[in-house]
């Protein structure tokens, strides 16, 4: 892998640079949103200190990033019966066969319970939000079933 990164010392190309990305709407954090908290806690701290006012970011375009998936285990139901469980799912997703762990389509999960797995694909319902913000697998995930 390699990367390349170029210093733009003219004036007037910069402001143009800096034009084009003002015209974006809305920038959403894929990975990292912990350390980015972290940094607008320092700023607030910090207020007048120049150095603190900033933080290093990558912006990719949506065409060309890959998220991968994440994985939550559930040791304990916080006194959850399993079977009360599987009914919240059973309202939540549409289950299906599957002998692997990885989601081959869009907003589906993969439960492993009793020595099988299932995929678990959210009910289209769930996914139909307008804000991409409220329709990523992690926030249903958490909104819907992990939530007390």
């Amino acid at each position: 892998m390699r990367h390349t990164s170029w210093a733009i010392t003219d004036v007037t190309a910069a402001q143009t640079v800096e034009r084009q990305f003002a015209r974006i709407p809305a920038l959403y954090i894929a990975d990292g949103h912990h350390r980015c908290a972290a940094a607008a806690r320092v700023y607030q701290r910090r207020k007048g200190a120049a150095n603190s006012a900033w933080f290093l970011a990558v912006i990719f375009p949506h065409n060309q990033m890959e998220i991968l998936p994440y994985n939550r285990v559930l040791k304990d139901l916080n006194g959850l019966a399993p079977e009360k469980l599987l009914d919240k799912l059973d309202g939540v997703f549409v289950f299906r066969e599957n002998n692997s762990p990885l989601p081959d389509r869009k907003h589906e999960l993969g439960r492993y319970l009793g020595g099988q797995w299932r995929a678990l694909t959210f009910r289209p319902h769930f996914t139909g939000a307008t804000d991409s913000r409220e329709t990523l697998d992690v926030t249903l995930l958490q909104k819907y079933v992990l939530a007390p």
